[in-house]
């Protein structure tokens, strides 16, 4: 019985990944929860101040992982903020498919923002890891950091944002 089972959940948890060898095609997609710090910089003429901001945010992803051993992964993410500050992030991953179902990654994405923010360059970083009993269950961490410049004639701001959550997806 323990054989058919195990044979079972591991003919489920390939049935939609594509294995080919040691080359990988698996889609994913996820939603992550987190905590997200922020500093700001404001310059106004000859006066200037500092504000710090910590908060929470959720968000989806979605991502195909493809390689053998080194694994590319575009990807696309949004982040909810707060209440009010939506972060839509499309780019690429690149992490290594270690055998015990661990992929570490970085990448980089560009970040697009609602409301008067400017669009800048996120770099991510994080690691999926398959849930070996529950097929096409991941788990995992996921961050990422942004410098973004909002320059006018008279008002220049530096925006600092640091997001590192905990996600939870079905890769397939």
């Amino acid at each position: 019985m323990k054989k058919l089972f195990l044979s079972l959940v591991l003919l489920v948890n390939s049935a939609f990944a594509l294995d080919f060898g040691s080359f990988k095609l698996e889609p994913e997609v996820g939603v992550m929860l987190g905590y997200s710090k922020s500093s700001s910089d404001v310059k106004y003429g000859q006066y200037s101040y500092s504000n710090n901001g910590r908060d929470t945010y959720y968000g989806a992803y979605g991502r195909i992982w493809v390689g053998s051993g080194l694994l590319v992964a575009p990807q696309l993410k949004y982040e909810r903020i707060n209440s009010d500050i939506n972060n839509v992030q499309y780019g690429v991953l690149l992490g290594y498919d270690i055998p015990i179902g661990l992929i570490p990654y970085i990448g980089v994405s560009r970040s697009t923002f609602n409301h008067n923010i400017s669009n800048a360059n996120a770099f991510n970083f994080g690691a999926k890891l398959d849930v070996p009993i529950i097929p096409f269950l991941t788990i995992g961490i996921d961050g990422s950091y942004q410098k973004i410049d909002d320059n006018s004639p008279y008002i220049n701001t530096t925006t600092k944002l640091l997001n590192i959550g905990v996600t939870a997806g079905i890769a397939f």
